[in-house]
């Protein structure tokens, strides 16, 4: 059965701001304006955030594009706590919000990420993943 049989919309953000896939995934052009411009606004809110979300393919299946900014530290971003309020606004109008994060490792964002969501799903590559990674 399909993910969006069991909820009513889902929306699935790109969280790698530094080397982002999911426009590529999904057959989409880039905006001018995505996430981390959005994020680097010190007065961002909820109008802002209501420009990200862009229509898939998929029924039910709403995206934020990402891309990164020459300049801009994701990680700095991410400490500003206006990611955190993009979050809560995303969880107040979809059943399920998904953060494609970027690898572990020691400039990750996805660290910051595990500690604002309610569940993670560590992916680990055969014979690309160093065993204390997936641990």
């Amino acid at each position: 059965m399909a993910l969006t049989k069991f909820h009513e919309n889902v929306f699935l953000v790109d969280g790698d701001m530094r080397r982002p896939q999911l426009h590529d995934v999904f057959g989409m052009t880039d905006r001018d304006e995505a996430l981390m411009e959005v994020l680097l606004n010190e007065n961002a809110g909820a109008l802002d955030f209501e420009r990200l979300p862009q229509k898939t393919e998929i029924d039910n299946i709403d995206i934020a594009l990402g891309h990164p900014v020459e300049g801009a530290s994701p990680t700095e971003v991410l400490a500003t706590g206006r990611f955190k309020a993009f979050l809560d606004w995303a969880r107040s109008r979809y059943g399920v919000v998904i953060i494609d994060s970027p690898p572990l490792g020691i400039l990750s964002e996805a660290i910051g990420f595990g500690q604002m969501v309610d569940d993670v799903i560590l992916v680990c590559r055969f014979d690309k993943a160093r065993k204390h990674e997936c641990d």
